[in-house]
Formats: C-alpha cells, sequence, structure tokens
C-alpha cells in the first residue's frame, strides 16, 4: 500500500509535464471533455489512481470511475469498496476535482427468447443512466470519454 502513495506522489510531481497544453496533448481528448473510466478490478493497475491526479490537477473531466466485472459477485463487491476506498482517500489527502465512484454491475444481459436484439431487457442501472446523461451533454466539440481497461 505504501508504493500505491508513493507513486500517486510521483505522478502529482511529474504530471504537470504530461499533457501540456491542449495541442501537444498525449491524450486523446482535450481536458474539457468529459471522461468516465470503467474497469473490473483497481488492484492490478494505477489508472484510477492516475486519471484521479490528473482530475485533480485539471487536466480532464473525469466524472465517474466505474467497477464493471461479471464472472463472480462477491469479488465484484471488493472491487467496488477498493475503489470507494481510492476516492475517500483521495478525499481525505486534499485531492480536488474528484469524480463520483458507482458500481456498474456484475450482472449479464439476458438473450430474448424472440432472439431479436431490440427484445433484450434492460438492466436499469443507476451507473447506466449517469451515462446516458452525460452523452446527452456531449457536443463534437465537447465529447464523452468512456475509457475502459
Amino acid at each position: 500500500m505504501q508504493l500505491r502513495y508513493i507513486t500517486i506522489a510521483y505522478i502529482l510531481m511529474v504530471s504537470g509535464g504530461i499533457v501540456q497544453s491542449q495541442q501537444n496533448s498525449l491524450l486523446p481528448f482535450e481536458h474539457v471533455s468529459a471522461v468516465i473510466y470503467d474497469n473490473d478490478d483497481h488492484r492490478d493497475v494505477y489508472t484510477d489512481e492516475y486519471l484521479i491526479c490528473l482530475s485533480h490537477l485539471g487536466k480532464i473531466d473525469l466524472k465517474c470511475i466505474l467497477t464493471t466485472y461479471a464472472p463472480n459477485e462477491r469479488e465484484y463487491n471488493l472491487f467496488v469498496e477498493g475503489r470507494e476506498s481510492i476516492l475517500e482517500k483521495a478525499r481525505k489527502s486534499g485531492l480536488k476535482n474528484l469524480p463520483v465512484v458507482m458500481a456498474g454491475t456484475s450482472k449479464r444481459l439476458t438473450k430474448p427468447a424472440s432472439n431479436h436484439i431490440k427484445d433484450t431487457k434492460p438492466l436499469n442501472l443507476k451507473a447506466a443512466h449517469f451515462i446516458i446523461e452525460h452523452a446527452r451533454k456531449a457536443t463534437p466539440e465537447r465529447p464523452l470519454s468512456r475509457l475502459y481497461h
């Protein structure tokens, strides 16, 4: 865990040079674009912390971090709790511009008996409504970027 916090500190120190300007951006979107990040496990990569740091610095507009994982509900719940813990530690450390953390789902869509995609029943998730809400606000100049790992 100590290494994780050292890594976050390092990211904060050097990330000023990572996205220097809109013209020089190494990211595939401008900092004015809303970003939604979706991943299963937070333990195998530092992407959550990296994006939180970029958001704190105002380099991206990180709206939400989602957790989506279908194979195992017990692990899924651990991943959701882990993400909530990461955000709480970021908040306590004084980071700003923090995203919301949402549970996506541990469930899969069910294939309809008709075998027609239009008959698929939605899962009606809070996270899905969040994505739709921000997609509707998007414009060609300010697209919604959904990152997933």
